[in-house]
């Protein structure tokens, strides 16, 4: 079809070229301040970075010294290739007193007038003027509610609220505007005048595809009062696409609500299709075979898409394949694809392209012809402020031109103009080929299709490690494959875990006993109690095959039955989040979470022996050979917690098994179930029995025996400060029979931190603040325990956490919608619960649970406090559970000399927008895991080596380029090779 009408589609290009250049050839409507920065950002890397990232913040900088202090930071470094006049005039904005202050105020400003562009206006009142006089000039609109991200149920029942006020308020207000035909007239179907594009996540705080079915329905119930009013206003309400991830569960709102008896039949409903996306023609036919169920039309709006770095980053983050079109004329014909879907599917679709790429609307005008849609059915739409010569040259072509206006606080807002700003001066971009590049007229109107190159996308098998990537719950196939292993290990428990030595399983020992922590009445584990004889057992049999395994067995045998761990790990991975689920009552993100570090443990362990296997050759003197080589030390002994009871019982068992350890397995009491379904898998790839023994049983009986057995070489501790510390000082007093010094490495927990500077970004903060601190119940070694907070935003950081923390939904894993869950046991839930009635005066917010969830299960709930006093147990006391303290600082360097005030030192982070502080936090903060805004928890092998100093443990990072290196001894083996004043070389 492209063929046959690319003479058309260049006719009516070019006659959009030419009705446009009739106009004024800007890009912008806009002053000199602003027409400045957007020239500078399109021809200058290092200054569009700058001035991004300085609008970004702008709107946080109460005081001019704020403003000052930021401009020196961003544009005044010496390093900053910025324009020389540039950096004149933001030098006096630098400066202090009166004229700083002024030059600050003439800044924010122009700053404000560069977003009032693209932002009509606060509310509906402040943007209906705008709106009417564009209407007078032939546009209609749309209208958006631009915001912060919603944190809280609270936030979100306000958005709700804003979008009936919008619906209401310009409802009401068109009624008096004079008619348009072109506006109104969509052939068989009368326009409403007043239209509005609702996004879906803002009316609701915990949307998210792995809780799929809790977040549509409640998205639904939020959406139908919007839908009820713009029927009974005859407004028109389009659902705007957002991130992949949120894809399947707009269209699936879509189909069912626009399916509802209610709405079946209100021809005024429409829903946006993103073409950069790699699935859009899918989507399309999809939204199609709905459309056509319904009696009435659809409306459908084509844009490429607005999150295109967010979407690449975060599949590559996650290692799974990039959702988008990498290659910007790949997005240009699906685009185009879609557009003809759209067409062809007339009447049953009203088809809007949202695009100011002359091009594609010239494609689109020109199908329309050919499939005889009246000129009245399309729609193009563009964006509010931007590209008015375009605007103008399709409205006297007799087209419907519909601007999308965003309305909002500028402070909300700055998330969507910068998102505007880099899309309009992207290197790609068709405006800036058209207006800055001055690109050819006639290459802009080729077809993309004959633009796209091939093979520009790396291959996965470029890198040689790479992190295995996390389930993508957007797949409904993944949401059943879940839910289909929860019901298998229901019928598994309770697994029991019996002590195997050599081989030989030990059965008709006493059993103890591990309950679901959501449901205590029910027994998921039994692990038995292992007795000082049989740990004497195990000693002895790993003892006495030590020379066997590091001497005979050879090296890259042992890397290949890692690696077919690794791969038998990928196979049962369902099975093994829902053990752990139900276990450790860990959520299913942070399930798979755990399998996925313990896949990555044994590929990067693996990778790292084979590099150390081949011995090194040290100098190169002529009659000498110089080697340098490892072996391993002997008996390892692994005692693990039950936080990650596959991850890192499975680390810290592969590694100085690599290394060529045999391995006394120590699992924690209470994840017994999920090390013997591990211990199986070792054996099913092939690991000699005689390698491995497996001892489950009490800590403090065949642990306590083990630390001081004259045999034991190694010692790989994860756990309590008070027995790691017990460990070492045992390990360290050798018994007479001991003929070595043990190496012990033990991670020992942390009393974790976070700063909120002024600057901050409290939409990211606080989501980050909600997942370290809540997340997994709070039972993580670097989970968050302490909140800094600037004096500056503290009431409102403090305010908008709380909220977000009542809005949190607790209770079974088995419930998507949960993100909290249960702590491990009644141990745990009576120490937590009375840490919390110690401090009751203080706290400030509390998710609330019933009597009822605390008797049946291990249930505490999720706190919040506010304490002045920086020495108490609050922000002394590693508690290990889901308990949160928030305090105020005055200046960064109180707050780092704060977060330095602990005895631990594991990890720490820091919300900020300032580059000074975030150095001076970067040189000065005691943690070995540093985080700059971001939350702090979710280390990933060799990307984030885990682990810290002071009281946090002693050794070296899990996941880190060293950690191997602990089990082994190093070797020199230096051979004379001159004989009689004769050599080789020579």
């Amino acid at each position: 079809m492209q063929s046959k009408l690319e003479p058309r589609v260049r006719e009516l290009g070019n006659q959009l070229f030419e009705l446009s250049s009739k106009s004024s050839m800007s890009l912008f409507d806009k002053g000199f301040w602003s027409g400045k920065m957007m020239d500078w950002s399109m021809n200058n890397h290092d200054f569009k970075v700058q001035m991004f990232r300085f609008v970004d913040v702008l709107p946080s900088l109460k005081q001019s010294e704020q403003v000052s202090k930021h401009v020196k930071e961003y544009f005044l470094d010496d390093e900053a290739k910025i324009p020389t006049s540039m950096k004149a005039a933001m030098g006096v904005a630098s400066t202090g007193g009166i004229i700083g202050k002024m030059a600050s105020s003439t800044i924010r400003k122009n700053v404000e007038s560069m977003a009032e562009m693209f932002i009509a206006g606060k509310d509906s009142k402040e943007a209906l003027p705008s709106l009417e006089k564009h209407w007078k000039q032939g546009l209609a609109f749309t209208v958006d509610i631009l915001g912060e991200a919603v944190v809280s149920d609270e936030e979100a029942l306000d958005y709700q609220s804003r979008y009936l006020e919008l619906v209401t308020g310009i409802a009401d207000v068109v009624k008096a505007w004079p008619f348009n035909d072109v506006l109104e007239n969509a052939g068989n179907l009368k326009l409403p005048r007043a239209n509005v594009s609702v996004k879906c996540s803002s009316l609701y705080s915990e949307v998210s595809s792995y809780a799929f079915r809790d977040s549509v329905d409640a998205i639904k119930s939020r959406i139908r009062p919007i839908l009820e009013a713009a029927m009974q206003r005859n407004v028109c309400i389009n659902l705007d696409m957002e991130q992949v991830d949120y894809k399947d569960i707009i269209l699936t709102v879509a189909e069912e609500l626009f399916s509802e008896d209610e709405f079946k039949n209100y021809p005024y409903f429409g829903l946006v299709l993103q073409c950069y996306l790699k699935s859009a023609p899918q989507d399309c036919e999809r939204v199609v075979k709905f459309a056509k169920r319904r009696k009435v039309p659809l409306t459908v709006r084509l844009v490429k898409g607005a999150y295109w770095d967010f979407e690449v980053i975060r599949a590559k983050e996650n290692n799974w394949e990039i959702p988008v079109f990498t290659q910007k004329a790949q997005s240009d014909a699906c685009f185009e694809e879609c557009t003809e879907i759209m067409l062809r599917s007339f009447p049953h679709i009203y088809t809007a392209l949202g695009s100011h790429n002359v091009r594609n609307i010239a494609f689109g005008m020109s199908l329309a012809e050919e499939l005889k849609i009246p000129k009245q059915a399309l729609e193009i739409q563009m964006l509010f402020g931007m590209a008015d010569p375009f605007k103008k040259a399709v409205s006297d072509m007799g087209y419907r031109l519909r601007e999308y206006v965003p309305i909002g606080e500028m402070l909300p807002g700055m998330a969507y103009l910068v998102r505007r700003l880099l899309e309009n001066t992207s290197n790609e971009g068709f405006l800036r080929a058209k207006f800055v590049k001055k690109e050819d007229q006639g290459a802009l109107l080729d077809d993309p299709a004959k633009k796209v190159l091939l093979n520009l996308e790396p291959s996965k098998g470029d890198m040689i490690f790479k992190n295995e990537a996390p389930i993508d719950f957007a797949s409904l196939d993944a949401r059943e494959k879940l839910e289909k292993a929860l019901m298998a290990a229901k019928k598994r428990f309770p697994i029991v875990a019996h002590p195997i030595v050599g081989g030989k399983r030990i059965e008709g020992l006493s059993l103890g006993e591990h309950f679901a922590p959501t449901e205590q009445k029910r027994v998921v584990s039994n692990y038995a109690l292992s007795t000082v004889e049989i740990a004497e057992n195990a000693v002895e049999s790993a003892a006495s095959y030590f020379e066997t395994w590091n001497e005979k067995f050879p090296v890259f045998e042992r890397i290949k039955l890692v690696r077919n761990l690794a791969q038998k790990m990928r196979d049962k991975r369902f099975e093994l989040m829902a053990i752990m689920m139900d276990e450790v009552s860990k959520i299913g993100p942070e399930a798979d979470g755990d399998v996925c570090e313990a896949i990555d443990f044994c590929e990067f362990y693996a990778d790292s022996m084979e590099k150390l296997a081949t011995p090194q050759e040290r100098g190169f003197l002529p009659g000498e050979a110089n080697k340098y080589m490892y072996k391993g030390k002997g008996v390892a002994l692994v005692i693990a917690p039950w936080n990650f009871p596959l991850a890192i019982l499975c680390g810290m068992t592969v590694a100085p098994l690599l290394a060529g350890n045999t391995v006394i397995m120590k699992p924690a009491e209470q994840s017994s179930g999920i090390a013997t379904i591990l211990y199986e898998m070792m054996m099913d790839v092939g690991f000699p029995k005689e390698a491995i023994q497996f001892l489950p049983g009490k800590g403090e009986v065949v642990g306590a025996h083990l630390v001081g057995h004259p045999k034991v070489n190694i010692i790989n501790f994860t756990g309590s400060r008070d027995v790691g510390l017990k460990i070492l000082k045992s390990a360290y007093d050798p018994s007479p029979k001991q003929k070595h010094i043990k190496r012990v490495v033990a991670e020992l927990g942390g009393k974790n931190a976070l700063i909120v500077d002024d600057d901050a970004d409290l939409d990211e903060a606080i989501l980050g603040t909600v997942k370290s601190a809540f997340h997994f119940q709070g039972q993580k070694c670097s989970a968050l325990s302490r909140v800094l907070v600037h004096e500056s935003c503290y009431d409102k950081f403090l305010s908008r956490l709380c909220q977000s923390l009542k809005s949190t939904h607790i209770g079974d894993v088995s419930i998507r919608a949960n993100k909290i869950a249960a702590v491990i046991d009644r141990e745990a839930q009576q120490r937590l619960l009375s840490v919390i009635e110690r401090n009751k005066s203080k706290i400030a917010a509390q998710l609330e649970i019933s009597d009822e969830m605390i008797e049946a299960g291990c249930f505490v709930p999720p706190t919040v406090f506010a304490d002045e006093d920086f020495k108490s147990e609050l922000s002394q006391t590693e508690h290990f559970g889901p308990l949160l303290v928030v305090h105020k600082f005055k200046t960064i360097e109180e707050a780092i000399a704060d977060l330095n005030d602990s005895d631990y030192a594991l990890t720490g982070g820091i919300f900020s927008r300032s580059p000074r502080n975030i150095e001076l936090f970067r040189k000065k903060a005691e943690v070995g895991n540093l985080y700059i805004n971001r939350g702090i928890t979710g280390s990933i092998v060799s990307r984030q080596p885990f682990g810290g100093f002071k009281l946090s443990g002693v050794g070296a990072k899990a996941g880190g380029p060293d950690y191997l290196l602990q089990f082994l001894s190093g070797r020199t083996q230096t051979e004379n090779l001159m004989r009689r004043g004769f050599t080789p070389e020579l």
